[in-house]
């Protein structure tokens, strides 16, 4: 019996805290004020991880409309800065789809680390490594340019800071 109550409480709490991810819900979030961007953190955060959590393919519905919530998040939440250096720009020219991914890394970053105020550098530091080890799987389907070898090569060579003041 109170193996049955644990379960039932279990489930509950697991329920409340871990909500699903449903793209339908998260096309009728709107941000029309500073609030709502407040309101809304958890599921810029659901977006962004689930972003980092599958493949980068263009023709996901489902991962649209994350990126569509998390590009409106990221560029009205009045909480937080976010800027594209640039070293992601350098990354873009050959491949569009290293913004929305690093819009989720940096997303994810913050609000996980919303105790720690971090500040622009950790932000663009830890955001970044977290791209690159994305687009270094080759499950994600990110092709890699002469930049992304570049980058992931100072990375693997404990040289990312460098790569990025470069």
């Amino acid at each position: 019996m109170k193996k049955a109550w644990f379960f039932c409480l279990s489930a509950l709490i697991w329920s409340q805290v871990s909500p699903a991810q449903n793209p339908d819900d998260w096309q009728l979030i709107k941000f029309e004020k500073a609030e709502d961007f407040k309101a809304n953190e958890g599921s810029a955060l659901e977006c962004a991880r689930f972003i980092l959590d599958m493949p980068a393919e263009a023709g996901n519905p489902a991962r649209k409309i994350a990126m569509a919530l998390l590009a409106k998040w990221v560029s009205g939440t009045p909480d937080y800065n976010f800027i594209i250096g640039e070293h992601v720009a350098r990354l873009m020219k050959n491949n569009e789809a290293i913004l929305g991914l690093y819009m989720a890394a940096m997303t994810r970053y913050v609000l996980e680390n919303k105790d720690k105020a971090p500040s622009e550098k950790d932000v663009e530091l830890h955001s970044f490594e977290s791209l690159l080890e994305y687009c270094e799987n080759p499950n994600n389907k990110v092709p890699e340019t002469k930049e992304l070898k570049k980058a992931i090569k100072a990375k693997n060579s404990g040289n990312l800071d460098g790569y990025l003041s470069s």
